[in-house]
């Protein structure tokens, strides 16, 4: 992803959304990444969002989160599950 690029976001997507659950698949050609909220009382995920991308944009969505994995590490600590305690290796 270039950063050379300026991006702008329209005013009414600026807040963004929430999501805590992504189901991916793909074809041949593209990669689809299908966000949602989990909404347990009802055993169901609300998909809230739904993005299609080539594989190459893929590889580089995950090279630029995992620089920023690890930056956010490097400021708040490591990263742990909602599941794992203290004792957990």
């Amino acid at each position: 992803m270039n950063s050379e690029w300026q991006m702008e976001v329209p005013a009414d997507l600026a807040g963004g959304v929430y999501a805590n659950f992504l189901s991916v698949w793909h074809t041949e050609h593209e990669f689809t990444l299908d966000f949602a909220t989990l909404v347990p009382e009802e055993g169901a995920a609300l998909g809230i969002s739904r993005i299609r991308v080539a594989p190459t944009v893929v590889f580089e969505m995950m090279q630029k989160i995992n620089r920023d994995l690890a930056i956010y590490e490097e400021s708040y600590g490591a990263i742990r599950r909602p599941s794992e305690s203290e004792g957990d290796t």
